[in-house]
């Protein structure tokens, strides 16, 4: 009879001194105390197949590093080819940045990208030699409440988000959130927990820094391993929420280390609060499948650019924006037709699956491919294998405001993007959900 396999490792990837994050501001070492920034690695084994899943504390991880992690990994005994591993960034702002953004910022240390490339590799060594039987419990806990949607329809018909200091109270919200986190929770075969993977689906930078840190999710694998040993591992994941954010839209809080903690925490009570009333799963499949498109960037003739007050429209905002935008059209306008590659992946254990894409995915499109899945408890992880920007709905671009907007990378692809990801996460999971209640 197969047996589920799992293993976990985590190791510190904080640099040895202050570095830059993605705008170029100076993070300072973390304060003894304060969660420092990991690559969190398991393993997970069924039979013959193995596959990987890593976070990493980071903004986003480019593909061309994602590609290079695979290729020394796929030597390690114990994975069976690289594209049998998932690596998704956290999303924390905290960060020195391991994939371009703006044009206007710093470009990725390559120094730090092959301290990153070699920590993940060890790390998953470490996770293959942790591999003991276990058990899965799978479910979904409900969110801690600290999610907005943050577009909102101005009275001029525009779209601002809550980013700006201007009041959108009484405004009419643009969009949803998901209030619900998937997860797998996993226990040794004598009962004792090992570890937990699971999608928030909120924007992970609450903390609004001046030093390293690996914001919400930090905190919140802090707080699992208080209360379940310092062995147990809690690997959060970037749910589909490229326009859901922490900031009330009424109260407006600024952020803040203590906030990010506060969050973490909630977030950690409601997983393992709901693991209480989870059922243990017999798996004995594992299937993984992944597909790679390649989308094409939108065209200058079908962009829009961020000039219309979408972060604030009071003369200050408007000339950061313009600062900080400007030299996006330019380049955008200066390269001609461009594209992306996009991989989707799909995890799936017994009737319980992980869906994963490479975008800041709108929270709607999450949904989406979360209600038409066969399985009833479906992770949509996004940030993962790359990093290709906000892909918003193709009613979103209608709507307009700052995720439509054109840049160089972080808002790029075609307006039917979106779809074209749901479609595939869709037929990836089907193909597998097929598979899977078949045996």
């Amino acid at each position: 009879m197969k047996h589920l396999r799992i293993g976990f490792a985590r190791t510190d990837i904080t640099p040895p001194n202050p570095a830059p994050n993605y705008r170029g501001k100076i993070l300072q070492l973390p304060p003894d105390g304060e969660p420092r920034l990991e690559c969190i690695a398991s393993v997970i084994s069924v039979g013959q197949e193995t596959v990987s899943v890593v976070s990493l504390d980071a903004l986003c991880i480019s593909r061309e590093l994602v590609l290079r992690i695979r290729e020394r990994a796929s030597l390690l005994n114990g994975i069976n080819a690289p594209t049998n591993l998932v690596i998704a960034a956290t999303h924390t702002h905290c960060a020195p940045h391991l994939a371009p953004a703006f044009t206007e910022g710093v470009a990725p240390d390559p120094m730090y990208s092959d301290i990153v490339s070699e920590r993940v590799v060890r790390t998953l060594e470490e996770a293959i030699s942790n591999m003991c039987e276990a058990e899965l419990f799978a479910g979904k806990a409900k969110c801690p409440g600290f999610e907005f949607n943050r577009r909102f329809m101005r009275k001029d018909g525009r779209v601002v988000t809550t980013l700006a200091s201007e009041s959108v109270t009484g405004l009419e919200s643009c969009g949803g959130i998901d209030d619900e986190i998937p997860f797998w929770f996993f226990k040794s075969a004598s009962g004792d927990p090992l570890g937990a993977i699971f999608s928030y689906p909120c924007h992970n930078n609450a903390a609004r820094s001046p030093f390293m840190s690996p914001d919400i999710a930090g905190y919140c694998r802090q707080a699992m391993a208080e209360k379940l040993g310092g062995g147990f591992t809690g690997l959060m994941l970037a749910g589909a929420c490229g326009d859901v954010t922490w900031v009330d839209p009424v109260e407006r809080p600024s952020g803040g280390s203590e906030l990010a903690e506060r969050i973490g925490r909630r977030v950690a009570d409601s997983v393992l609060n709901a693991t209480e009333n989870a059922e243990a799963i017999e798996v004995d499949t594992l299937r993984y499948l992944s597909r790679i498109m390649v989308i094409a960037d939108r065209l200058p003739s079908e962009s829009s650019y961020c000039d219309d007050g979408c972060r604030g429209s009071s003369q200050e905002e408007m000339e950061v924006q313009k600062k900080r935008y400007a030299p996006e059209r330019e380049a955008v306008e200066s390269r001609g037709a461009t594209s992306a590659a996009v991989e989707v992946s799909a995890l799936v254990l017994r009737d319980t699956a992980l869906v994963t894409n490479p975008a800041e995915l709108f929270v709607g499109l999450g949904l989406k491919i979360r209600s038409c899945s066969p399985f009833p408890v479906t992770m949509v992880v996004e940030l993962a294998n790359g990093y290709v920007g906000y892909v918003p709905s193709e009613r979103d671009f209608e709507l307009g405001g700052y995720e439509t907007h054109r840049t160089v990378y972080t808002s790029r692809l075609v307006k039917r993007a979106g779809r074209q990801i749901v479609e595939s996460s869709l037929a990836l999971l089907n193909q597998n959900g097929t598979a899977t209640h078949a045996e």
